[in-house]
């Protein structure tokens, strides 16, 4: 999993760990977005996907066409166990999970949330788990590959 398929890409645990690092990073943001938030009393009965969402998740669905750079903050830390990586991500599944299973259809829609990268990009909180959703499909999907492409070589 350490293994890099080539120069310049990331191996399978340093994609996950990028995951982590995304995840963890809006964590903080996340949860006190969700406790400042006053109930504006409408009743949504739907989420609403946005024209921006709908092009982001379009741009970054694997098997993806067009590369992106990362935020520097983001790139993968090479220091860290592969067992560490794992469980991370497992308790940050964990922590998204319940923090979307306690949010209505309202909180999905109405709340909104800076990147911490780049405060003009706001999302609605059910915007920014499909934006982690696809994010991670992107990115699971790459260490997939890489895998799969060390396999063959060997």
């Amino acid at each position: 999993m350490d293994t890099r398929p080539s120069p310049g890409k990331w191996s399978a645990s340093e994609c996950i760990q990028h995951l982590n690092q995304t995840i963890e990073s809006y964590l903080p943001n996340l949860k006190t977005a969700i406790d400042g938030y006053k109930s504006s009393s409408t009743t949504a009965t739907d989420y609403k996907r946005t024209l921006k969402i709908k092009l982001i998740s379009k741009f970054l669905s694997p098997p993806y066409k067009l590369k992106s750079k990362t935020f520097t903050e983001l790139l993968p830390k090479t220091n860290l166990s592969v067992d560490k990586i794992r469980t991370d991500f497992l308790e940050n599944q964990k922590n998204v999970m319940e923090i979307i299973d306690s949010l209505s259809l309202e909180e999905l829609n109405e709340i909104k949330i800076a990147s911490p990268f780049k405060s003009s990009l706001k999302f609605k909180l059910g915007e920014l788990f499909e934006f982690l959703a696809v994010h991670q499909q992107r990115h699971l999907w790459q260490a997939q590959k890489h895998l799969a492409l060390l396999e063959i070589q060997q």
